[in-house]
């Protein structure tokens, strides 16, 4: 009811923020604000609040003055990072979160703000500066997408989506990036474990939603929203702790990037190796069958990129050290790449 109520109360303001907007300029904060960089996969079909889906997505811009305040529609746990000085981790419960209680020094600043986990949703709706202040914009770098499970998403580390190897690899490739990833995923649709947190759906289809699995409801991704430079996969550990048969989960791989080569023609494709091995020769050989027509398709071995138990907090998920481990093998192996491309 609340979530209907939400919506009505969008539609019926559109019409006002439609007049607002005329008076509205790039530089102040609104929604309207072309300074206000989004990365990942955003909602902005109500013109008063702007949706982040799947966690890890941010928003970014330079802004003068001494403070900043976020405008939020709903409480969410966010990151933080104001002039490069590291994440902070705001639990944000009211509809207006000062990010800078103690102020700033007078100047331009960066802004960067992203959702913390998986089902961390930004409901935003603007930001508050100080009087006669501005936004600038940021520079926005080539995207890369990674697609995978509750690894990929940095489950059971310090900062969820902000310590995981995915997050670790863009920054360090300094790369705007994505992480399409969902706790307890699959790539096969049909198989998924019990329990209302659980996934319904594989990657397979939710890839190509709007959405992560907690919705219902749930239109599909515009896929020319963006164009990712390079797309990493992995994927397979939740389909074998769910006893999908090789044969199945082979032909669900070669259907998914199928699916992703026609809505990315041009995008490098990286598919790892599990990092338990799982289905290992089963991807290898998915890929080695793509290489003969697509040689923008690529295979990627982890073998020996970690070691139980220091690098894990369990059997299947990697620790800070780990992911830490992970991104530094991954980065060089994509950097060597972009260099020759």
């Amino acid at each position: 009811m609340e979530k209907k109520l939400k919506y009505i109360f969008c539609i019926l303001s559109f019409a006002v923020f439609s007049f607002g907007q005329v008076f509205s300029a790039t530089g102040d904060g609104s929604l309207s604000d072309s300074n206000l960089k989004y990365i990942g996969r955003w909602d902005k079909s109500c013109k008063t609040v702007y949706h982040s889906y799947w966690g890890g997505a941010y928003f970014k811009t330079l802004f003068s003055g001494t403070t900043v305040q976020l405008k939020l529609d709903a409480a969410v746990n966010l990151y933080v990072n104001i002039d490069g000085a590291g994440f902070k981790k705001f639990e944000a419960r009211d509809s207006l979160l000062n990010l800078t209680p103690t102020g700033l020094e007078p100047g331009v600043h960066t802004l960067v703000v992203a959702a913390a986990y998986a089902n961390d949703e930004i409901q935003f709706k603007g930001l508050k500066l100080d009087p006669g202040a501005e936004t600038f914009s940021p520079p926005v770098n080539d995207l890369i997408e990674f697609i995978g499970n509750s690894i990929t998403s940095g489950q059971n580390t310090t900062k969820g989506n902000l310590s995981a190897y995915a997050w670790l690899t863009g920054e360090s490739l300094d790369l705007e990036h994505t992480q399409i990833s969902q706790p307890g995923i699959t790539l096969t649709d049909g198989y998924h474990y019990e329990g209302d947190w659980a996934p319904k759906r594989g990657q397979i289809s939710q890839y190509f939603l709007t959405k992560q699995p907690n919705h219902q409801k749930n239109n599909l991704w515009n896929f020319d929203t963006y164009t990712p430079k390079i797309i990493v996969i992995n994927l397979g550990t939740n389909d074998y702790n769910l006893n999908v048969p090789g044969t199945i989960f082979s032909e669900n791989y070669r259907n998914f990037l199928k699916q992703i080569r026609t809505k990315f023609p041009k995008t490098e494709i990286f598919v790892m190796r599990t990092f338990g091995g799982y289905y290992a020769s089963e991807t290898a050989r998915v890929v080695d069958q793509f290489r003969r027509n697509d040689l923008r398709i690529h295979y990627i071995d982890t073998s020996n990129w970690l070691s139980h138990p220091e690098d894990f907090v369990d059997t299947n998920h990697p620790n800070d050290q780990g992911h830490i481990k992970v991104a530094l093998k991954l980065s060089e192996i994509l950097n060597s790449f972009l260099e020759l491309h």
